[in-house]
């Protein structure tokens, strides 16, 4: 049974609105500058994954946005229940339709950092090898489940009179700050929504971590190929950048995933932390283009420069050369 308390501001729509609208459009220039630095500053080096890592990045971007600006969703768990605040609902779009739409961009985000690892690895397999010949009916059949995993959920929402009427015998009484009218309920039984989720989410680790062991593993071969050492230990710093883009975004979201999941599953509702959870899920956009301007050095040296920033770099020659506001290492004639 969910009680009513004294509520405070950070329960309220409002909050969710103001705060979600104001950092989306904080966000969307630092977006376009992630993709200004992949199109213009990317070196040849990362060539082989230029396409994949805007394809990757696009999406990211465009959940952010979805999140923050086009959605913004007022979750009411532990109910599976809420209602948009975002500029879709502004234009008239249905509320299940927007739970379909957001939740298809996020699966379609899924595949998208599945082809970045794929398109990593690719560039280490011989032209003759048997994938090259499969992974394009593979990826086909990858992007088209990410935009339709989310079908049995979006055809099983339950008759909304009747289904609204069962969510609010849940509340002892209505909260001042939930807008009963506006009530979508996304399912009565979870089980549905849970074997959907929990069979996607764990395809889509599975395949990223295969896909890092295998370069890994082709990695280590290329070891005892005529290989050398310089060119080996960029490649490594280039997978821990590839795995440091990812991560982080991923470790957001797990912290209001998992509260709002043990939140769903023992019935306890507190609306500000729900707020809260729909807050950190939208940080992992911009914690995400902050990390690949971090993480790869091309588009770190570039952003620093910017800002005049000098950047130092040690050599085994000891000598250093500056290029504009950046300070690096360089032979000596």
């Amino acid at each position: 049974m969910i009680t009513c308390s004294s509520s405070i501001f950070l329960d309220t729509s409002i909050f969710l609105t103001l705060f979600l609208h104001g950092f989306g459009c904080m966000t969307i220039p630092i977006h376009l500058f992630g993709a200004y630095c992949i199109l213009f500053k990317t070196p040849p080096t990362m060539s082989s994954i230029k396409w994949n890592l805007l394809n990757c990045h696009f999406w990211i971007s465009f959940v952010d946005v979805i999140i923050s600006l086009l959605t913004t969703p007022y979750l009411l768990i532990p109910t599976l229940s809420g209602y948009p605040l975002g500029i879709l609902k502004t234009l008239g779009v249905g509320t299940n339709e927007q739970v379909f739409f957001a939740m298809s961009t996020l699966g379609t985000l899924g595949v998208s950092m599945i082809h970045l690892f794929e398109a990593r690895l690719l560039s280490f397999l011989d032209h003759r090898h048997w994938w090259r010949k499969v992974r394009v009916p593979w990826f086909v059949s990858h992007y088209v489940y990410g935009l339709v995993f989310i079908t049995p959920v979006y055809l099983s929402a339950p008759d909304q009179q009747t289904a609204q009427k069962l969510i609010l015998q849940q509340f002892s009484c209505i909260p001042d700050y939930i807008q009963v009218n506006s009530i979508f309920v996304f399912a009565l039984d979870t089980t549905i929504p849970m074997i959907t989720f929990i069979f996607s989410f764990c395809s889509l680790a599975l395949e990223i971590f295969f896909s890092t062991v295998i370069t890994k593993f082709v990695l280590d071969q290329q070891m005892t190929k005529n290989v050398s050492r310089n060119t080996m230990k960029m490649q490594r710093k280039f997978q821990r950048a590839l795995y440091f883009q990812v991560i982080i975004p991923f470790a957001v979201i797990t912290v209001p995933a998992t509260y709002l999941g043990s939140s769903i599953v023992f019935g306890y509702h507190f609306q500000y932390l729900n707020n809260i959870s729909v807050i950190f899920v939208s940080f992992h956009g911009i914690l995400s283009t902050i990390a690949m301007l971090s993480a790869h050095a091309p588009f770190r040296e570039y952003t620093l420069s910017l800002f005049n920033v000098r950047i130092v770099r040690k050599t085994e020659a000891g000598s250093f050369a500056r290029v504009g506001n950046l300070v690096h290492a360089g032979p000596t004639s």
